[in-house]
């Protein structure tokens, strides 16, 4: 993007210092996953010292995807994952910048002890989060509970806007699952999300 600060390849920020930055780009799979190390603390250099490991990073920052992502049904990390034990990652927005992400697949998290950390392209999320704009093209999940597309399960405070599924879907879970969202408590809100996938989902 113009005027942004490579950061790793993919991965842009908006100022020259993360501390001073609001906005984060995404540009290709590597920086997809190059963020999901930073928030699952699997990366513990930045390249400047204000990045904080131990708190909310993205807490206050919008993260843009500005390209489709073929994830190409390799097994994926969610965002969030066993962040400190299954504490909730806020993050201000993530914003999908009406791009898809295909052939999202997590099947290796099915345990009870997994339960606390939820399936999805993101784990478990916080509150105040936002996420906008975002599509999703054939999905493959398997968890224990709190199994879905977007999230497994979110607190009170989430807003949910214009996600889409599509293509085709096949969930599987004990229970809290569903096809954009796992499990979604309080003042969630889900605004203009459609669904338009062949498949299943199925509880145990």
């Amino acid at each position: 993007p113009e005027g942004a600060v490579l950061v790793s390849e993919g991965f842009y920020q908006d100022s020259a210092t993360y501390g001073a930055s609001t906005d984060f780009y995404i540009t290709t799979k590597a920086g997809l996953m190059f963020f999901s190390e930073l928030v699952n603390k699997k990366i513990t250099t930045y390249q400047d010292k204000s990045f904080d490991y131990s708190s909310y990073p993205f807490s206050d920052k919008t993260v843009n995807l500005l390209v489709d992502i073929d994830l190409g049904g390799e097994e994926w990390t969610p965002i969030g994952f066993d962040y400190q034990q299954g504490k909730k990652q806020s993050y201000a927005a993530f914003d999908g910048g009406s791009r898809t992400i295909g052939n999202l697949k997590v099947t290796k998290f099915q345990t009870a002890e997994a339960k606390k950390y939820g399936v999805g392209l993101f784990g478990r999320v916080g509150d105040a989060s936002a996420f906008r704009d975002l599509a999703f093209c054939n999905v493959t999940l398997k968890g224990y509970e709190y199994v879905a597309s977007l999230f497994g399960q979110a607190a009170k405070t989430v807003r949910v806007e214009n996600v889409r599924v599509t293509g085709e879907v096949a969930i599987e879970a004990s229970r809290f699952s569903g096809i954009v969202a796992g499990h979604a408590s309080g003042k969630c809100e889900f605004v203009g999300c459609a669904v338009d996938a062949a498949g299943s989902i199925r509880t145990s």
